[in-house]
């Protein structure tokens, strides 16, 4: 063995001892969390079922065959912080988010956590089943980003950046409050139509697709990637959107510009920390001018943006199952209700309305219990599986394929924080809005290869 071979081996020993460190700092951290009694209710049974899926979780994302950022780490993620940590801290302070009818009693917690569980263990499992054979000898592609067409017309980019951004400020009135200011703009959210709100939300998203067009293809212009950034900027600001709209919109953006999330392990801490900091800020400053004193806020687990747990098991204990009819809607949620007036209601108004809950019933519902009110427990096996398979196949074919086109690189970048509001829920709206990114992400593909808009 050689000197040098010596010093890289060395090396990777030294940062697989400071992973395995701060992978044991966090599981005693966590563990203290959940196992300290210090809530109204306490049963060691149920907190234990949260660790060993916060212990699954983590596992799966820093293990050593974890590619450097991918669906297979963002489905792990949620499972973490929605599935394993969330409802730790809301189980001991008795938190619930149905009302009366909705509050889950601790069996029902011990029978959603071994769910939950199964369902993590049998997602992990196929995912990892289904690339035994993919991954095995295959060279990781470091640099996926890298096209050589240099040919895409700058002036078309800024065009139809220009374009759809004008067309996003006069639906709003170019009233900068409702676009820079979320509380504004959900203070008059009743003036708005909620079908044209989802179009023009696809409109704001136009200049981050034709942005990442524009570096993928590697050109070369100041002024404009300025000007596109701007764009990006004040039709997404970050104080104006909802904090999972600031996740779609700027982690494409991070994992184009820095470079060390191409290495292991750093995309997932980056993650984590804005999940845990910065997040916590985001939602702070929407409602508040005040500086927030606490960075790391564990509250906001007890938050109702926090609710995709309980109401996935109030879903599946009080047997809500319409055989199809609530993938009917999602699959065709481009149907406006005023022609089809017999369209299946969201899942999160059939649970409000089985509760008999008069509150906000705009809630998430997480993606397996889609699976269960659509074809009961047969349903949540058919969702597991699906997801597994398309994530396998999705971050196989972005890390390890080469000559990829553009608009499959640009997807796969979106769908990294669309896999979240998927998970979270609800399926319908997340779904209806991945479609709405996606379809302008290969219309403008097709339109930027038009000979007469090339150079």
């Amino acid at each position: 063995m050689t000197l040098s071979e010596l010093k890289k081996l060395l090396m990777r020993f030294s940062m697989y001892k400071k992973k395995q460190f701060f992978i044991v700092v966090a599981f005693i951290f966590l563990g203290f969390v959940l196992f300290l009694d210090n809530g109204l209710q306490f049963n060691f049974k149920v907190l234990f079922l949260n660790y060993l899926i916060i212990i699954i979780s983590i596992t799966q994302i820093f293990s050593y065959k974890s590619l450097p950022f991918s669906l297979h780490g963002i489905t792990n993620l949620f499972f973490l912080f929605f599935i394993g940590l969330a409802p730790a801290l809301q189980y001991k302070k008795s938190i619930f988010f149905m009302g009366v009818n909705g509050e889950l009693s601790t069996l029902e917690f011990l029978y959603g956590n071994c769910l939950f569980l199964g369902i993590i263990i049998l997602y992990n499992i196929s995912y990892h089943y289904l690339n035994r054979t993919r991954f095995k000898d295959k060279k990781l592609n470091i640099n996926p980003f890298r096209l050589d067409d240099k040919n895409i017309n700058n002036r078309v980019i800024l065009s139809f950046s220009l374009l759809c951004t004008f067309i996003f400020f006069i639906y709003f009135d170019f009233n900068l409050e409702v676009v820079f200011h979320r509380k504004v703009f959900l203070n008059e959210s009743q003036s708005f139509s909620k079908p044209v709100i989802a179009i023009i939300n696809v409109f704001r998203g136009a200049p981050l697709i034709l942005f990442l067009y524009y570096k993928l293809n590697g050109l070369k212009n100041a002024y404009l990637e300025i000007a596109l950034i701007f764009l990006i900027v004040i039709c997404n600001f970050p104080t104006g959107i909802s904090r999972y709209r600031v996740a779609v919109t700027y982690l494409p953006l991070f994992l184009i510009y820095i470079k060390p999330f191409l290495k292991k392990y750093n995309f997932s801490s980056f993650f984590i920390i804005c999940f845990l900091i910065v997040f916590p800020y985001l939602h702070h400053f929407r409602f508040n001018s005040n500086v927030l004193v606490n960075p790391v806020n564990f509250g906001m687990f007890l938050d109702l943006h926090f609710d995709s747990y309980q109401n996935s098991v109030n879903i599946i204990m009080n047997k809500i199952i319409t055989y199809g009819d609530q993938l009917i809607g999602v699959l065709f949620f481009w149907i406006p209700r005023a022609i089809w007036e017999s369209k299946p209601i969201g899942s999160s108004y059939l649970l409000a309305n089985n509760l008999e809950y008069q509150g906000f019933s705009n809630v998430a519902i997480g993606f397996f219990a889609e699976g269960y009110i659509n074809f009961g427990i047969i349903g949540i096996i058919i969702f597991v599986l699906l997801l597994a398979l398309v994530n396998s196949w999705l971050d196989f074919k972005f890390w390890f394929r080469n000559n990829l086109k553009s608009y499959f690189i640009i997807s796969y970048l979106l769908l990294i924080p669309f896999e979240f509001l998927i998970l979270r829920g609800s399926l319908r709206s997340s779904f209806a809005n991945l479609c709405g990114y996606l379809f302008f992400t290969y219309f403008f593909y097709i339109l930027l290869k038009i000979k007469l808009l090339r150079r």
